[in-house]
């Protein structure tokens, strides 16, 4: 009985045979683009979560400034995205290595970056309609 097909992998004893050999080889192929596959899904989802979570942020820093903003979805999500970047940043860099633990202080400083971010979008876009 050959050894070589329990493991996939082509051994002296399936090689022998031709058709063996080649199923060895798919199957070991197969087994290696699953592989890829799952690392593939993992990184869409990875890059799905951030979309979703600097949209989340990107709202309520939104929703603490008043008046109307002119943004969409996309941007919305960016400054978002680039106010959770301050905010970690800001927090690692004044708290330390305790702030990995505050959810609740991550969240206020992402917010919070993301609001003045969207401010400062905002001045910028005022001083240019008022002229």
């Amino acid at each position: 009985m050959p050894s070589g097909i329990a493991g996939c992998e082509a051994t002296s004893d399936v090689s022998s045979h031709p058709s063996l050999a080649e199923h060895a080889r798919s199957r070991s192929t197969r087994r290696h683009n699953r592989g890829s596959e799952c690392e593939n899904y993992v990184v869409l989802f990875l890059i799905v979560g951030i979309l979703i979570s600097g949209l989340i942020i990107g709202a309520l820093g939104r929703l603490v400034v008043p008046g109307p903003q002119r943004m969409g979805i996309l941007s919305t999500a960016l400054v978002g995205m680039a106010g959770s970047f301050l905010g970690g940043l800001l927090g690692r860099l004044v708290f330390g290595f305790r702030y990995q633990y505050s959810y609740l202080l991550a969240l206020v400083l992402a917010v919070g970056c993301t609001a003045l971010i969207i401010v400062g979008l905002q001045g910028g876009s005022r001083r240019r309609s008022l002229r």
